[in-house]
């Protein structure tokens, strides 16, 4: 390397600098007017990801094996071997394997946090997906270091025509609209006994679920406490409310119907999302009982047709 690194490894490098090879960086939007000009773009879950080259090439500022612009590269490159990878809807730092965990990684992962606070959580969640997905860094063994400590999240909700539209961080989250309420109300009607709601929005189910006799109980875990606090707004909460992330919930309680409402929007790109949580509501449901979940048909007829493909 021609400069003096953060982490002290990188200074006798003994890898031929993969980091710059594996794949291109990817460039977030606080840092694309310093880059501008050496952006290519590719396609990844109906989004543009912008790189320093196109996918599977080298980053286009390694010259003669190295970094041109070393003081100047992005943080995608300033984090690696330091990566973020989701597991159970968390964030967490991973040391990929080809490099030892750094000495002073705890000092270099606060500065990474700090440099979180500039990128907006959609663009985080694309990045992460992104990079997770990406067929090179797969093959790589990796360690788990700790759970990203990640900001509050800032609710904002708007009203146009009589509706509520929820905002998480910029990123819209639920609405009211009669198509929503509808499919939230269907959903309701099919439940019964005990039941437990992933993620509660602007309360929607657990209302029309407190409406159906057929069930005894309605709790909701949501793992954003900003939620619950926002809607205490609007009024009146409904069911018992748990704070937490549903992946976390203990298994020795059983329940009769289990709804997952924690994927922004009924899209393939979150196929994996629900797989996750009907792998994990398998383990929470009482014998007979039942999954339910937002967009359940659409997933599962992806899960189909990925299945008769296989």
């Amino acid at each position: 390397m021609p400069h003096k690194s953060q982490f002290k490894m990188c200074n006798n490098c003994e890898i031929a600098i993969k980091c710059c090879k594996i794949v291109p960086p990817m460039i977030f939007q606080f840092e694309q007017k310093d880059f501008q000009d050496n952006i290519f773009y590719n396609e990844f879950n109906s989004e543009k990801i912008p790189l320093l080259n196109k996918s599977g090439k080298n980053c286009i500022f390694l010259k003669d094996n190295k970094c041109s612009i070393y003081q100047k590269r992005p943080l995608n490159c300033k984090m690696f071997p330091i990566d973020i990878k989701r597991i159970n809807d968390k964030l967490y730092w991973i040391n990929l394997d080809f490099c030892k965990i750094p000495e002073n990684i705890e000092s270099n992962l606060n500065k990474f946090e700090n440099a979180l606070l500039k990128i907006p959580r959609k663009e985080l969640d694309l990045y992460v997906d992104y990079s997770n997905q990406t067929k090179e860094l797969g093959k790589i063994e990796y360690q788990i270091i700790r759970e990203v400590n990640m900001p509050p999240v800032k609710i904002e909700i708007l009203h146009h025509n009589n509706h509520k539209f929820m905002f998480l961080d910029g990123y819209l989250w639920m609405w009211d609209t009669p198509q929503e309420t509808e499919l939230q109300e269907d959903l309701a009607k099919k439940s019964f006994g005990d039941v437990l709601v992933a993620g509660y929005g602007l309360g929607i189910l657990p209302k029309f679920l407190l409406t159906n006799q057929k069930v005894k109980s309605v709790t909701t875990i949501e793992v954003h406490k900003e939620v619950i606090k926002k809607m205490k707004e609007f009024g009146k909460i409904y069911g018992k409310i748990i704070i937490g992330n549903y992946y976390d919930l203990p298994e020795n309680k059983k329940y009769d119907c289990i709804i997952g409402d924690i994927w922004p929007d009924i899209d393939a790109k979150f196929l994996n999302d629900y797989i996750s949580f009907k792998r994990k509501s398998r383990k929470l449901l009482k014998k007979n009982g039942k999954v339910l979940a937002w967009g359940k048909d659409f997933f599962e007829y992806l899960l189909k047709d990925k299945s008769a493909r296989s």
